[in-house]
This record gives C-alpha cells, structure tokens and sequence, in this order.
C-alpha cells in the first residue's frame, strides 16, 4: 500500500472514551450536591439540555464541547444565575476525574512503535486543545505525533474539509497517499473520503453498527491496523 501519511482521532480510537466520561460526570454532581439537591439523573437531563444547547448555537465549533459552557448552562438552569465559582469547581473535577480514569489501550504503544518509523502520523481531534494535550500526555504518545490539529485551532470540526487540509499540510502529505483512522462515520470516515483520503473504521468502542460502513476497511482490535498497513 503507497502511503506516507497516518491520520488518527483521539477519543474512542485510541482509548475508550465513555468510562472516563462517566467518572467526570459523577464526580461533577457530587460537587453540584454541596450547593444544590439534584438526583443524578435530573443532573444528566440537564446535562444532554445543555448538550444539544450548544450544538444548536455552536455546531461546527468546538466551544460546542468546553464543559465549562456545559456546567455554566447547568446551574443557571437550577439557580437562575450564574455563580462562576462553582462552574470553575465542577470544570476542573470533571476534568481531573476523567483523566484519573485514563486508561490506553493495551496495545497502544506497541502499534504506534511499528508504525511510527514508517509513516507520518498526526492526530485529528474535534474538542478544545487543552484537554486533548493532556489526554496525549496521559496516554504517553506525544513522540508518535509531531503533529496534533483541534477543531478549536481550526475554527471547524470534522468533516469540514479545512481540518483535514491542515492537517495533511502540517505533516507534509498528500491525501491520496494518507489514511484516516477514526470511529465517526461521519466525521472521520466522510468527512476524510470527501477529500481523497483513504479510511479505516475502527469499531472496538463504540461497536458494530448494523449499517455498512464506507470506509476501505473496518477493525475491531486496534492490532488490526497492522495487519493492514
């Protein structure tokens, strides 16, 4: 296979994203109780509230994920102001629980290796850059990526075309000799074909959909990549 590039997203790619998650949110709501008697589910409801909020009025943009604009929707909801104080205090516990929650996958570090001295390689992201370079930083795999692009240094999200132009410019490849690995069909798998990329889907945490996939190939295990590559 003629390729020089490696694209790859970061949450449910290269760890699984949904436990940590459910750690940050737990933990945010154990400090929301302090303040305000909220069950856990009326706090989740409030939380996909302020979910589909911001992707109505930021689509596109990657403010639509800043948990600091979800917990600020949050307890204006519940008190009817805001009280900063308490929005920074569920921020910075979110956060600091999901990342105590990181874990790579098993076989991270040893695909990166064999694939690193052979390919070009960056990552691909639609979040704000500071918890993605802490996630990177976390996972200990800054050295395989000399190149990380957030949809918050572009002003677009995958599958705008500009993210993964930027991209392939920073690393010095063409699309027809890059691949793109990620889990969204949408924005990684589209978003990457639309431009001449070719794409691998990879399922291991979000699961097998029962639609087909349009990428060039689809792997269950992320040691799948080498069987590919």
């Amino acid at each position: 296979m003629d390729v020089r590039g490696l694209l790859f997203d970061l949450d449910d790619t290269l760890y699984d994203y949904a436990p940590c998650n459910a750690q940050g949110l737990e933990a945010a709501h154990k400090i929301l109780q302090t303040s305000v008697e909220i069950s856990f589910a009326a706090f989740m409801q409030l939380h996909d509230e302020a979910r589909n909020h911001l992707a109505a009025t930021l689509g596109g943009q990657a403010a639509s994920h800043n948990r600091v604009l979800f917990f600020k929707y949050i307890i204006e909801q519940l008190k009817g102001e805001l009280t900063p104080a308490l929005v920074s205090e569920l921020y910075e516990c979110y956060w600091q629980s999901f990342y105590n929650h990181m874990c790579p996958h098993p076989e991270l570090h040893q695909v990166l290796e064999k694939l690193s001295p052979s390919y070009k390689m960056a990552l691909v992201s639609n979040h704000t850059t500071l918890p993605q370079l802490k996630k990177i930083e976390i996972l200990n795999i800054s050295r395989f990526f000399p190149v990380v692009i957030t949809s918050e240094e572009v002003g677009v999200e995958k599958p705008d075309p500009q993210i993964f132009h930027l991209a392939l410019e920073r690393l010095g490849v063409k699309a027809n000799e890059s691949i793109f690995i990620g889990d969204s069909l949408r924005g990684d798998i589209e978003g990457a074909a639309q431009i001449g990329m070719r794409t691998i889907h990879t399922v291991e945490y979000i699961g097998r959909k029962s639609e087909p996939s349009p990428a060039d190939y689809t792997i269950g295990i992320l040691a799948d990549l080498l069987d590919i590559l």
